[in-house]
């Protein structure tokens, strides 16, 4: 027995006859019918979900990237029906088709985890911003650098400036992955600036000097 069907995939059609297994040739076209009719399941749930994109949760990706791999082993299983009692493809489409067509959507699945990784260094450098701006928010309340300020607000000032240059770093290697520009180099020498000016007047203060 040659069994006919046509292919669906991503918007195409795949069809298959049940049949009653009495006897051997009979039992293996169930076989066939039955690896068929998962092999079309699958491929439906696939479409089911959509394009993969990089706003897709990473466990809806390897939910994606799962179906694929089942759904490669669904086309080898009824590949296997070879023969007397086998399948063959008819249409424009075929299990060759098929492959080609979930080699094409692995490509789309790298791309969204590449950009869902991009999306995720993107959200880690905003992070670090608004931490930053914080940062810069506490430091503008302690006002310009003075020499009668006591130790313990010098020592506040620059935790806030380490914390400042720490954060900023962090976010200029998260610029190189994203392919931003880095920090400009005036930052980092105000920033020097401000750090020397600060150690040399915390250098004046007399460790137990209270506040």
């Amino acid at each position: 027995m040659v069994r006919a069907i046509s292919v669906g995939f991503l918007g195409l059609i795949l069809a298959a006859g049940i049949g009653c297994a009495k006897s051997p040739e009979e039992k293996a076209k169930s076989q066939a019918d039955e690896a068929i009719a998962t092999l079309n399941s699958n491929a439906s749930s696939i479409d089911a979900m959509g394009t993969p994109r990089g706003t897709w949760s990473e466990g809806e990706l390897t939910k994606y990237e799962g179906l694929l791999n089942t759904l490669e082993g669904d086309i080898t299983r009824v590949e296997s029906f070879d023969g007397k009692d086998g399948v063959i493809i008819m249409g424009s489409w075929s299990l060759i088709d098929m492959r080609r067509k979930i080699s094409h959507n692995r490509g789309i699945l790298r791309e969204a985890h590449t950009a869902r990784a991009r999306l995720q260094l993107a959200d880690k450098h905003d992070q670090l911003r608004d931490l930053q701006g914080q940062d810069f928010a506490e430091l503008q309340k302690l006002g310009d650098i003075d020499s009668s300020w006591p130790r313990e607000k010098l020592l506040v000032y620059l935790s806030l400036l380490e914390k400042i240059e720490t954060r900023q770093h962090g976010m200029d290697e998260l610029k190189v992955q994203l392919r931003m520009s880095r920090t400009p180099a005036d930052f980092w020498q105000h920033l020097k600036v401000l750090k020397n000016l600060a150690t040399d007047v915390l250098k004046d203060k007399p460790a137990h000097q209270a506040s």
